[in-house]
């Protein structure tokens, strides 16, 4: 599948523990039976994250939805503490903390 690449520097606060001093590339796929999407973030040129995801085309309906739901009706709960406890074992191993670009004078 050909990747469409794009570059481009940190502007949005994502995670706490990634300053703003960032370029992140992109690939993405055309989406047709799969989409995949590649991301990489590097500080002054040494790759400091690396993430694919790769997704498949399904068909959705209302029943679709609904067994979705059913098989699956704590996901999001389920991420949220996913995200918490990687953040609290960052935190524990003395990673630096960045707070909002906003919050800064």
């Amino acid at each position: 599948a050909t990747a469409h690449p794009h570059r481009l520097g940190k502007r949005f606060h994502v995670s706490p523990f990634m300053d703003m001093d960032h370029e992140y590339e992109w690939r993405f796929t055309e989406p047709r039976h799969r989409l995949s999407v590649h991301m990489e973030n590097a500080k002054e040129g040494r790759k400091v994250f690396d993430a694919t995801l790769t997704l498949e085309r399904r068909a959705i309906s209302s029943g679709s939805l609904a067994a979705a739901l059913t098989r699956h009706p704590w996901m999001t709960a389920r991420v949220a503490l996913g995200i918490y406890w990687q953040a609290a074992r960052l935190w524990i191993l003395g990673t630096p903390f960045h707070d909002h670009p906003d919050k800064k004078s």
